[in-house]
This record gives structure tokens, C-alpha cells and sequence, in this order.
């Protein structure tokens, strides 16, 4: 099991760290709710595990914003 370090008193930019970390996180979640929306596309009970092609760019253009 990873232990994270006790750290002394907060510094004055750990503001903004925080808000970058908390704007990263919110990014991912979207991200990961449009992957999901792609995913199930317009019909979720098709047997096709092959995303159309303009489906299959756009999730590309997702995954390579990281």
C-alpha cells in the first residue's frame, strides 16, 4: 500500500494547485462521460463492437487532448 507523506503548513500556491487538479478531474469526467455516449451510440443493442468512423475520430481527438 502506497503512503502519501505528511506535509507541513500549506504554501501560498496551493490555491492554485488545487484548482488545477480540481479543473484536470472535471476535464477526465467529461471526457469520460462523452466516451461513454460514444460507446453506447444510437442504438445500445446493436452487436457491432466497431464504433462508426466520424465516432472513432472524435474519440481519438478525445483520448489525444490528454
Amino acid at each position: 500500500m502506497c503512503k502519501v507523506p505528511v506535509q507541513g503548513p500549506s504554501t501560498s500556491g496551493e490555491p492554485a494547485r488545487i484548482a488545477a487538479l480540481e479543473s484536470a478531474f472535471s476535464q477526465m469526467a467529461a471526457n469520460v462521460a462523452e466516451i461513454m455516449t460514444l460507446l453506447r451510440g444510437p442504438s445500445c443493442t446493436s452487436s457491432s463492437s466497431t464504433l462508426p468512423p466520424e465516432q472513432g475520430q472524435r474519440l481519438t481527438r478525445i483520448l489525444r487532448s490528454r
